[in-house]
């Protein structure tokens, strides 16, 4: 488990502190302020790929912009938030990194993410509870191993805290 100043159980690089891992997902997603609203406010399925090109950049926007306002964070929180659109299987962004290439905090803040847009409400619409949500995503990774964007053994850990 994540515990103050001390690495995660997980010894892959970049393993994360709990400061590391609150820095960089208070941090993560600033880069989104230089994506337009018309495209964030598209379903992606709807974007030209200079739309996508402007969103797979925020990651970068990011750390340009902690950079401009001097903020002092690690090469550690740096990594996490380049990293968390990072998958698992590979396909993610910015570098396509896979498997345990992939920092624990970036894995963590990436299924913090998921768990966070698949439970927003829409009108009409039931919200699945986090509960079940997690339970979907480890359902998708055991039965899909080679298409499973988030690390396993990590979802296994948030499926537990949640008693799926």
């Amino acid at each position: 488990p994540l515990r103050p100043g001390a690495a995660t159980s997980f010894s892959a690089p970049g393993a994360s502190t709990v400061e590391d891992v609150a820095l960089a997902g208070l941090l993560h997603d600033l880069g989104l302020t230089t994506v337009p609203a018309t495209v964030l406010n598209t379903p992606p399925e709807q974007w030209i790929q200079a739309d996508r090109d402007l969103y797979e950049d925020h990651p970068e926007a990011t750390i340009r912009i902690i950079r401009e306002r001097k903020l002092v964070v690690s090469e550690l929180v740096h990594r996490i938030i380049l990293q968390h659109h990072e998958k698992y299987n590979g396909s993610g962004f910015p570098k396509q990194l896979a498997g345990d290439r992939i920092s624990v905090g970036a894995q963590l803040i990436a299924i913090a993410n998921a768990l966070y847009e698949a439970t927003i409400p829409e009108e009409g619409k039931r919200t699945p509870s986090p509960r079940e949500t997690l339970e979907k995503m480890s359902r998708f990774a055991s039965e899909n191993p080679a298409l499973a964007p988030f690390h396993p053994d990590l979802l296994k850990k948030i499926c537990r805290l949640f008693g799926t």
